[in-house]
């Protein structure tokens, strides 16, 4: 067996511009920008690296296809590879399929959703960080860059379900110029991370459960405010649980209950804390929040680390204004 682990990502549609994040050309991993065209028309799709070495390509995809890109085949040589997808004629669904040998073990596999555009204040929960008989340099990462200005952004860590700070960062960022922190001085815990920045970054937290193999790895990205109904789809895995961040001034009562009828969940999220709520797998909820939540939908068991955002339902987002 050459790969193990688990791996998950939301359904989302198609866009015209997306960001991947994570990724890596390390030796041991084989990862793969996997690019979907569910319209009926071709769409030409742009890639511009960001990184040590800046590269772009340019790359047709046909209607109703799909065309999986190796990492190194349009980031070779480049550290901590940033990948911005621009699609003109039609837009296209994009995922970083990854996977990880050491030597000949297999190490983990992962699905990383697309982050749709840099924010000032980017909220990512649900962080899992393992405990390692070794070096925990790379048990959880921090990857940012600030697109075209240069940036400062404060990061702060908090354990969930409680808003007391563990760490917080000072980071200066250059412009287009993705840097990597390890998050080693955290103990071992689940955590979620608030960012605050005078301009736009891209964030995503890579996860490890241990150093070892048979192990998995996760990347967290940044989750979207939810402030009206929405469902959350649970697929079979382990240990499944909605972790929910509120950085609002006012306490959410957020209720989450079975699609398919049961006894609904209640939690009180304070005001700038967390809180998480056990699901089950092979599940459909129906959440509300009485005020804006950020959430995260996360499952862990041993070998097994997934981890992806909760999206609000297509109408229910902000309206977009077009001047003339």
């Amino acid at each position: 067996r050459d790969r193990s682990g688990f791996a998950a990502a939301p359904c989302r549609p198609a866009r015209i511009e997306a960001w991947r994040v994570g990724g890596t050309v390390a030796t041991g991993t084989e990862d793969l920008v996997v690019l979907t065209n569910p319209g009926v028309v071709p769409s030409t799709v742009s890639l511009g690296v960001y990184g040590s070495v800046r590269a772009s390509s340019t790359v047709i995809v046909p209607a109703e296809s799909q065309v999986a890109l190796p990492l190194t085949s349009i980031a070779a040589g480049s550290d901590f590879p940033i990948v911005k997808v621009a699609a003109t004629g039609a837009p296209v669904r994009a995922v970083l399929q990854s996977s990880l040998t050491r030597t000949l073990d297999p190490a983990g596999i992962d699905l990383q959703d697309a982050v749709p555009a840099a924010q000032r204040q980017p909220v990512l929960p649900g962080i899992e960080v393992f405990e390692n008989q070794g070096d925990n340099a790379d048990m959880a990462v921090l990857r940012l860059m600030s697109p075209e200005v240069d940036s400062e952004a404060v990061v702060r860590v908090s354990e969930v379900g409680t808003s007391t700070i563990a760490e917080e960062l000072t980071v200066p960022l250059s412009a287009d110029v993705p840097t990597e922190l390890s998050l080693s001085a955290l103990a071992p815990g689940s955590y979620t991370m608030s960012i605050e920045s005078d301009n736009p970054v891209l964030a995503g937290v890579r996860q490890q459960d241990v150093a070892g193999p048979q192990d998995d790895f996760a990347w967290v990205t940044p989750a979207p405010e939810i402030e009206d109904d929405v469902f959350v789809a649970v697929p079979p895995g382990p240990d499944p649980k909605l972790v929910l961040v509120n950085r609002e001034d006012a306490d959410a009562l957020v209720q989450v209950t079975p699609a398919a009828g049961g006894e609904p969940t209640e939690v009180t999220v304070p005001a700038g804390s967390s809180a998480s709520v056990d699901l089950e797998p092979r599940t459909v909820y129906s959440m509300s929040t009485s005020t804006s939540v950020h959430a995260s939908v996360t499952m862990n068991g041993p070998g097994e680390l997934a981890s992806w955002p909760v999206w609000p339902a297509a109408g229910a987002q902000q309206s977009i204004t077009v001047y003339p």
